[in-house]
């Protein structure tokens, strides 16, 4: 066992540098995740579904399914419509 000798103000550094590199490193991870979700068109997901795009509609106001707006587009998560599936076929 190895015991090291610090002052108070080196070791709030210190965990301050490690609390600040465990955010920056949860934040790429994060970042990461995003970037690599797949995001389905409004016409993809009615294909999938094999649903009209009134119905596509419906859902997305009665809240059932969640649209992700871009500008005026709309965007549908790819991990999301497995839940969708799962309902529908209750």
């Amino acid at each position: 066992m190895k015991i090291i000798l610090t002052t108070v103000d080196e070791l709030r550094e210190l965990i301050n540098a490690a609390v600040v590199n465990a955010f920056k490193d949860a934040k790429s991870a994060e970042r990461r995740k995003a970037n690599t979700e797949e995001y389905l068109t409004r016409d993809q997901v009615c294909k999938i579904l094999k649903i009209s795009m009134s119905s596509l509609t419906r859902r997305v106001s009665d809240g059932s399914m969640k649209c992700y707006k871009i500008g005026a587009r709309s965007f549908f998560k790819a991990s999301e419509l497995n839940d969708v599936l799962i309902k529908l076929n209750k």
